[in-house]
């Protein structure tokens, strides 16, 4: 059991809403118990007593990901997954900490930063990358992706049997070029319900890259006007 400062009353009374012993044992429960349900979570590593804290909008949904080795693997980046690859998901307990309204989980999840310190976490601030430093192995995929909106719009203009009017070609590399000649970018703000973080882009180009996707399907999102959540996770909003 982790021991907490006795001279923080706060953490000294902290009282779990639920408690998994197991994860690997609990897993269906786990998954049903929370299943659209917003709150603070703990995984505790029953071997090295260490702790993650993490918040969600859905729970039922990031602990179903949790139970994704494909997810674990391709987030092996992360400490957390890591440790669940390395110890298996028997070698971790699993704490509700409180169910909370979805706007209030970052502000909750900050308060258990702050009074517990976990030490899985790579993120010092919720909802915020500050300080979080990307592999090398990211690093090394977002150079590769180098096809562009341009490089596409230059491929589209030299296909076989397809013709362009100068006015088409202009169409199609004015808009691509347009945010490299001097007109204002379009900032947006991204928040990941799957994570509950919450990133400023300084372009929508910026975001595209960041995301691994197609900058010409964020600006059909903002043109369409639509509510719903973009690829099924991601809030988008344009920043004035």
């Amino acid at each position: 059991m982790r021991n907490y400062s006795a001279t923080n009353s706060s953490v000294a009374t902290l009282q779990p809403v639920k408690i998994y012993n197991n994860m690997d044992l609990d897993k269906f429960h786990v998954i049903g118990d929370n299943r659209g349900k917003s709150g603070i979570y703990q995984m505790t590593n029953l071997t090295s007593n260490k702790i993650y804290i993490g918040s969600s909008i859905d729970l039922g949904r990031r602990f179903t990901c949790y139970y994704s080795l494909k997810h674990i693997e391709r987030w092996k980046t992360s400490i957390i997954c890591k440790a669940l690859i390395k110890y298996g998901y028997s070698g971790f307990k699993l704490e509700i900490l409180e169910y909370c309204a979805p706007e209030k989980c970052i502000e909750r999840e900050q308060y258990y930063f702050d009074i517990l310190s976990p030490e899985y976490n790579i993120l010092k601030t919720a909802g915020s990358r500050l300080g979080f430093k990307n592999s090398e192995e990211t690093l090394m995929k977002f150079r590769e992706r180098k096809h562009s909106e341009e490089t596409k719009a230059k491929i589209s203009l030299v296909q076989v049997g397809r013709k362009h009017s100068e006015e088409t070609k202009a169409k199609f590399l004015g808009r691509i070029r347009s945010e490299r000649s001097g007109i204002p970018k379009v900032k947006i703000e991204v928040f990941d319900q799957d994570t509950g973080i919450k990133t400023i882009y300084p372009s929508i180009s910026e975001g595209a890259r960041a995301l691994g996707l197609d900058t010409g399907s964020i600006s059909r999102y903002f043109s369409r006007g639509t509510l719903k959540p973009f690829k099924g996770r991601y809030y988008l909003k344009k920043i004035q």
